[in-house]
């Protein structure tokens, strides 16, 4: 080849081609479809906060404490209504089977204190019946949707609007409230620990990232939606041991939350779908932005979920790097063409 320019071009072309190699495109892929399973290991899924609040608290190095349901011992959120505590009183003097039960109690006996607990629990489940409330939410027969609810708890993955915002200062705390009871939480939590660890340790890069906002996206040769994240915020965990307990706090690695680059190459090449860059700012006017993108010839809906989870993203800088004008002179050998 006698140009440099022909030379170039050829190079450029090369490395195009060669460069969607670099990325997994298929669906096993979670930056291109997320598994949001119960029982997927690799993330945790936020209940009942706002993005915005948790990306601006991340990215100004806010470390943030996972929060799990209460434990199903604890009395519920919604026992504690004027109307509850005034049939509870009532009842304490005048329920026959409560007073049967605590006389028959042996106050000597080394599980007494146990005993009227399990008393008063029993006439406080007979109280919420007769209050048609919903059942207080046990072991054999969990639902931790129930469980959340009866905890003033909204148990749904769409988080809210930013209009939405409790007043009771849930939403603006440095907690990150989740659908797990504490046994549940810690133990996926461990897990998560130790798979990035493991990754690190075999690939040196950090694969752990705070997911906002979700595209549930369908091509028209598909049957099934894929659920891809948008906006991803590198995180590091970290474990505490407290008298309560352990805890586990997130903080943000760096300050940078970027678009998925391998969903956004996934929907160039293969659908010639532009989706739109997060270039800073609001992630609400994100989502906005994205949702206001959706085109004609797919299935395209923004979801306001969240996540903690690994995202393996290696080989992105290596493809970004290649994407970087190639420069030629008269002394570049022509074996790079081949």
């Amino acid at each position: 080849m006698n140009s440099t320019g022909g030379l170039g071009d050829l190079i450029r072309t090369r490395i195009e081609n060669l460069r969607p190699k670099l990325l997994d495109l298929g669906r096993q892929n979670p930056l291109i479809s997320t598994k949001l399973t119960p029982r997927t290991a690799t993330l945790v899924r936020v209940i009942d906060e706002l993005p915005e609040v948790l990306r601006f608290n991340l990215v100004n190095q806010v470390p943030l404490r996972f929060a799990a349901l209460p434990p199903l011992d604890d009395d519920p959120l919604d026992e504690q209504g004027t109307a509850f505590q005034d049939a509870l009183s009532s009842a304490r003097l005048s329920d026959d089977v409560y007073l049967a039960a605590l006389e028959a109690i042996d106050p000597n006996s080394e599980d007494s204190a146990d005993d009227v607990r399990r008393v008063e629990r029993e006439l406080k489940d007979r109280i919420r019946a007769s209050l048609n409330m919903p059942p207080r939410q046990q072991k054999a027969e969990l639902s931790l949707h129930q469980h959340a609810l009866n905890n003033g708890i909204a148990p749904q993955w769409e988080l809210p609007d930013p209009d939405d915002e409790n007043e009771d200062g849930r939403h603006s705390d440095t907690d990150i409230q989740t659908l797990l009871l504490p046994e549940d939480l810690e133990r996926r939590l461990n897990g998560l620990t130790e798979k990035c660890r493991s990754w690190e340790q075999e690939t040196g890069i950090n694969v752990l990232h705070a997911a906002f906002g979700f595209l549930e996206w369908k091509d028209s040769a598909s049957s099934d939606s894929s659920f891809a994240p948008l906006a991803l915020l590198p995180v590091k965990l970290e474990k505490k041991k407290t008298r309560d307990g352990a805890e586990f706090w997130v903080r943000a690695e760096g300050d940078e939350t970027e678009t998925n680059f391998v969903l956004a190459e996934k929907l160039r090449l293969e659908f010639g779908v532009d989706l739109p860059k997060y270039a800073g700012g609001s992630i609400e006017d994100y989502l906005k932005e994205v949702a206001a993108a959706a085109p004609a010839t797919m299935t395209w809906k923004v979801r306001r979920q969240m996540v903690v989870g690994i995202f393996p993203s290696a080989k992105m800088a290596m493809y970004q790097d290649l994407a970087r004008p190639i420069h030629t002179d008269a002394g570049l050998s022509p074996m790079l063409a081949g």
